[in-house]
């Protein structure tokens, strides 16, 4: 089976486990890397890989939030 190197926001969004607006809304920002093809929007599928290595790096970088486990008050 062969790879598919363009994706459609939609299976660029299944594949990130987004919705379908939420990547439009990352594409429209510039935050997802995207290109116009014949009209169509497509998202390079190595892209989208480098995009969500690069906000895993960052988010492996910030500190962890604290979350009460109980109040004790």
């Amino acid at each position: 089976m062969i790879e598919k190197l363009l994706l459609r926001p939609e299976e660029a969004a299944e594949a990130i486990g987004f919705r379908r607006s939420t990547a439009y809304a990352l594409i429209r920002s510039g935050e997802l890397p995207s290109i116009l093809v014949n009209g169509s929007i497509r998202v390079p599928a190595d892209a989208l890989r480098q995009w969500v290595e690069r906000r895993a790096k960052d988010a492996a970088s910030q500190p962890t939030p604290r979350t009460r486990m109980g109040s004790t008050a």
